[in-house]
């Protein structure tokens, strides 16, 4: 693990260990919410790659009634197209490719009884994962590096604890450092994707 990674699981970590304290402080009820969603999630720019998925979950806790801050993490495939699927397949090689994110995030909410927009930032680890197997070969590679995302949201009215939400998400992950940065499964100027995802969060308090 990198020093890097390591600094943001730390971060992670004390986010989940001390916002506790303070949101149970200031609420009555509930003082933390778990989140899980599901959506499609597409690579921007990004030559032979198509439409995949992007599975998540999380734990927010209440620092103030529009602020949420806590830790997540994200697994989203990354699907070859049909026409490098083809070529591929026609030299008898598979080849699949994923980013795995793990970090911190903040979301803001602009009403305070959490119902319509919502903003989030979030920063953490990227672990970009491609695996090759072929003509008698196997072979492997994974590189941990940082990145952000930036999403915009709009959540449904709640019933009880339970509320849903859509999500729009653009993710950045920074390229490696690697001095041939060919040998990466991303290229030398990181990777972006955008995510359109939808979810269900628990421990709302509506």
């Amino acid at each position: 693990m990198t020093r890097a990674t390591f600094a943001l699981t730390a971060v992670a970590l004390i986010a989940v260990v001390l916002a506790p304290t303070a949101a149970s402080a200031q609420f009555d009820g509930n003082w933390a919410e778990l989140v899980v969603q599901g959506g499609a999630s597409q690579p921007i720019a990004e030559d032979g790659t198509t439409t995949s998925y992007t599975v998540g979950s999380g734990i927010a806790f209440r620092t103030t009634p529009h602020l949420r801050i806590g830790a997540e993490f994200a697994y989203n495939g990354i699907a070859i197209n049909s026409d490098s699927q083809a070529l591929l397949q026609s030299l008898g090689i598979d080849m699949t490719s994923s980013m795995l994110e793990y970090g911190a995030f903040a979301r803001y909410h602009f009403d305070e009884g959490l119902q319509g927009l919502y903003l989030k930032g979030s920063v953490g680890a990227r672990q970009m994962k491609a695996s090759i197997s072929g003509m008698g070969q196997n072979a492997s590679n994974s590189q941990n590096v940082l990145g952000y995302g930036l999403a915009v949201g709009w959540m449904l009215p709640g019933y009880s604890d339970v509320a849903t939400f859509f999500e729009a998400e653009y993710g950045h992950a920074f390229p490696p450092d690697f001095e041939d940065a060919a040998a990466a499964p991303n290229n030398a100027v990181g990777f972006d994707v955008f995510k359109l995802s939808m979810g269900a969060m628990f421990g709302t308090g509506f």
